[in-house]
């Protein structure tokens, strides 16, 4: 029995005892639940210290198995064996705190500055020459995308559980959103709040693309031509 609540572990939040078939059940300050873990206090931080663990290893791993040094073959190799790891359901944990994201994306810059003709170079260099886009980067790109799902109807989550628009504002694209108030921060660096700003400077020939893939390619193209945009989030 996982208990929510930033009082929990101080048992001040009335934690009920439940039983099941006259058992009671026992409880914890943490579970898996599909592959992610999540605390009493709906943080991730011991999620995200698993799963780059996880991906050092395989990363380790390809490092041993492949006699070869170049690049480009080796890279794919990361992004087939290791990157998913890094990004499963990254819309659920996408961490706000610094040092979680540094974490994370460590395990790209170790691997890239692995590559002996790479070796030399920044990140920023070493991700331009293997044409390729920073951890954090990509997963804003992923929860830009799940909410155009969600906002069109592409996929069976109710938008009105998640998003709010604001149908009064005459500035901005279409499918502006209003960000809602929260005093806790596992409410304000949710999914449902993150990254309204950075959807609301979206274009509207972005926001109202007709599909998901052209959607992708539109946000990769704004990206391109607002190089800094990122940085404001």
């Amino acid at each position: 029995m996982l208990h929510i609540g930033s009082d929990v572990k101080m048992l001040t939040n009335n934690c009920h005892a439940y039983t099941l078939g006259g058992v009671q059940l026992p409880d914890t300050f943490e579970t898996t639940d599909l592959g992610i873990i999540i605390d009493s206090q709906l943080r991730f931080d011991k999620h995200i210290t698993s799963m780059v663990r996880k991906a050092h290893i395989r990363a380790a791993l390809i490092k041993r198995c492949f006699k070869t040094r170049d690049h480009n073959l080796l890279f794919k190799a990361f992004v087939v064996f290791v990157r998913p790891l890094l990004e499963y359901c990254s819309s659920v944990w996408n961490p706000r705190y610094h040092c979680d994201v540094d974490k994370i994306e460590s395990v790209q810059r170790r691997f890239t500055k692995y590559i002996g003709s790479l070796s030399n170079l920044s990140y920023p260099e070493r991700l331009d020459v293997l044409h390729t886009e920073s951890l954090e980067l990509r997963r804003l790109k992923f929860d830009l995308t799940m909410m155009f799902r969600i906002i069109h109807g592409h996929c069976a989550l109710d938008r009105s559980s998640f998003f709010i628009l604001r149908n009064s504002s005459t500035r901005g694209n279409k499918f502006k959103l209003m960000k809602q108030f929260s005093r806790v921060n596992c409410r304000v660096f949710s999914f449902a709040n993150r990254c309204i700003d950075a959807w609301n400077s979206l274009s509207d020939d972005v926001v109202c693309a007709p599909s998901v893939p052209v959607f992708k390619y539109r946000l990769k193209r704004f990206f391109y031509v607002n190089n800094d945009f990122t940085s404001k989030f």
